[in-house]
């Protein structure tokens, strides 16, 4: 009945250990180059999918809990698998509801860390950006002040 559930939360899961990886490189400044731009996007998109896939298992149940809880249905409130398989008892059952806020929960700390990523991916590409502006602009304020110095030597008839 959970072999589609179990393949996505394993694939969910090993996103895991690359917010790990990504430390330790830059403990180690090992952050350079093509290692870096692999490993962004390794995340960026390792984490894309995280969302992509907790989201396809939660929000479907989410719906049907808030739903049943709305219009008061009790009956007939069955639990699905992604497959849409029903399963046995109510998704209105304490034990499942609590389930089903703690996946939603979760969820929702996926989609925090892919903005995180997101946003620290996106800072290092700037930071590329405006360094190599900044040594642009160094190199061209240091040529300015040669041209001076040069103007200055010459009016004083050096």
């Amino acid at each position: 009945e959970f072999h589609e559930e179990a393949t996505m939360l394993t694939s969910v899961e090993c996103t895991c250990a690359l917010p790990v990886a990504f430390g330790q490189a830059a403990k180690g400044k090992m952050l350079k180059g093509a290692r870096s731009i692999v490993l962004a996007i390794l995340m960026c998109s390792g984490f894309i999918l995280r969302v992509i896939l907790s989201s396809k298992l939660t929000v479907p149940r989410v719906v049907e809990l808030v739903s049943n809880l709305i219009n008061g249905v009790e009956d007939k409130a069955t639990m699905r698998t992604a497959a849409g398989k029903v399963l046995e008892g109510s998704i209105l059952e304490p034990h499942r509801a609590l389930l089903v806020l703690c996946s939603f929960g979760l969820t929702g700390l996926n989609v925090l860390w892919l903005f995180k990523i997101l946003h620290g991916a996106w800072k290092v590409v700037t930071r590329g950006r405006r360094r190599a502006n900044e040594n642009g602009k160094d190199s061209d304020k240091a040529a300015k002040g040669s041209q001076k110095e040069g103007e200055s030597k010459d009016k004083a008839g050096v």
